[in-house]
């Protein structure tokens, strides 16, 4: 009996479906990684630059304690900024804390929450004392270039600066 089919077309079907799989592959590999080296990494935000230059005012170390008022206002505003509500919170005077909870302190955050997003610097330079009680002058400065004003006073309260009140404004 003779044979009427050849092998050869049935080779020549597999070896055509063998390079369409293999050309499938190469293209979905090449889409995923084009698709990831084209794409933007998201950066995690830098984190603000606390100002100490208050602590060498005119050429002289000014620290009238281990925690200047003005790192203590820039401390609490970090703490606020990153959430870290019960740590902020207690870096209010006893006084404040009697008149709000931490409930409605966050609330008042959430309520001014976007004074506090994409800082990129504090600038605190100076800070007036009157005995146990300091008055600190400075500004926010966002990514955008922006400013803010800040005012806080800030009584001593067992051994540590605290803050009574903060006004924050935009320029």
């Amino acid at each position: 009996m003779r044979k009427y089919f050849s092998r050869a077309p049935t080779r020549l079907l597999l070896s055509y479906i063998a390079v369409i799989l293999t050309l499938a592959v190469l293209f979905i590999v090449s889409f995923f990684f084009f698709r990831s080296v084209s794409r933007p990494r998201e950066q995690a935000a830098r984190a603000p630059t606390l100002d100490i230059k208050s602590f060498f005012l005119k050429g002289k170390f000014r620290a009238p304690d281990p925690k200047n008022p003005s790192v203590t206002v820039q401390e609490h505003l970090e703490y606020t900024r990153k959430k870290e509500f019960k740590s902020a919170y207690n870096l209010l005077v006893s006084s404040l804390k009697e008149k709000i909870t931490i409930g409605e302190f966050i609330k008042n955050v959430d309520d001014n929450g976007l004074l506090l997003k994409h800082i990129s610097d504090y600038e605190f330079p100076d800070f007036k004392l009157e005995g146990e009680r300091a008055t600190v002058k400075g500004k926010i400065i966002y990514e955008t270039g922006e400013v803010s004003i800040v005012k806080a006073s800030l009584l001593i309260e067992e051994n540590r600066w605290r803050v009574s009140s903060l006004l924050i404004w935009l320029k």
